[in-house]
């Protein structure tokens, strides 16, 4: 990564939204992207005069889609889990994440950073994700990411993907979905009796 990358999902008056990025990266954006350069066609006599005051960043912004539904953060998520040349690899790298619930900027900034965990908690419906982060803190404590690890797996090896934790909790008998050590050890357990029940 160079020095930074700006990401703006804007609402239209008619509906939808639009993505613009805005970057300073190892590589020109506009390559990336497969754009013309812009400033092949820029007019000298255009380029405003220098009054000696501090120079405004010219950094291109480029529109780069636009998507005909409402914006929300799992649109968010979705376009920016698969930009590729948007990786960290350093899990310390500062990520602002403005105009969101905290919830949501909790999320999206710790998916980029991390990203296994992503098909499992985007999975999961909005208020669960919200009342996770209420209870727990968010992602940003590292035993919440390893609670969330272990719970994603065991409910993966039990067969339970793509249900709410309130379903699961329901099916394997745990008195408490955002409880997650307990939630574990009973999906674990429901895993185990669901296979010394199969056939022989």
């Amino acid at each position: 990564m160079g020095w930074f990358y700006e990401a703006s999902f804007v609402e239209m008056n008619a509906g939808g939204y639009s993505i613009f990025l805005r970057a300073d990266l190892d590589y020109p954006l506009h390559e990336i992207l497969g754009l013309p350069d812009p400033e092949e066609n820029r007019d000298e006599e255009e380029e405003e005069e220098d009054w000696g005051e501090e120079e405004e960043d010219s950094t291109p912004v480029y529109r780069v889609k636009t998507v005909n539904e409402p914006l929300d953060c799992r649109g968010v998520l979705r376009f920016l889990l698969k930009t590729e040349y948007l990786r960290f690899n350093d899990v310390s790298a500062d990520i602002n994440v403005d105009g969101a619930e905290p919830w949501e900027e909790d999320l999206i900034r710790n998916l980029l950073l991390r990203r296994g965990l992503a098909s499992f908690l985007m999975g999961l419906p909005d208020r669960e994700l919200a009342e996770l982060y209420a209870r727990t803190g968010g992602l940003g404590c590292e035993s919440n990411r390893l609670r969330l690890k272990h719970l994603a797996q065991a409910v993966r090896e039990a067969g339970l993907r793509k249900m709410p934790l309130e379903q699961i909790a329901a099916r394997v008998g745990a008195p408490d979905w955002w409880n997650l050590p307990a939630l574990t050890a009973a999906v674990r357990a429901y895993a185990q009796t669901a296979g010394s029940a199969g056939p022989r």
